[in-house]
């Protein structure tokens, strides 16, 4: 979640962690907003993996044969 640009402890929620300390006796807000813009966030960056762009490459082989892809 890091990668895709979440906070940890945004992440600590996400994931249903424990929050240990006064934050966990204390914060009683349930960040749904947080953790679904986290959960977009996640989502896009595996869609885009999922969906990488074919990378424009020619062997060396294929270009000395005239092959095209």
């Amino acid at each position: 979640m890091a990668r895709a640009g979440v906070r940890p402890d945004i992440s600590e929620h996400v994931l249903g962690h424990v929050i240990a300390g006064v934050e966990g006796v204390y914060d009683w807000h349930s960040y749904l907003d947080e953790k679904r813009n986290a959960s977009e966030k996640l989502a896009a960056m595996v869609e885009r993996i999922l969906n990488q762009v074919p990378a424009k490459v020619v062997l060396f082989e294929e270009q000395r044969q005239g092959v095209r892809p």
